[in-house]
């Protein structure tokens, strides 16, 4: 495996579990709600 192969998936893995672990506190109903 290429070392550049390996930090692209890397980063995209690092990416992907960021915004699935991101808290639910961004959500537009308390912005509605206000």
């Amino acid at each position: 495996i290429n070392l550049a192969a390996a930090g692209l998936v890397a980063i995209a893995l690092l990416l992907t579990w960021r915004l699935k672990k991101r808290p639910p506190e961004h959500v537009p109903e308390a912005a509605s709600s206000s």
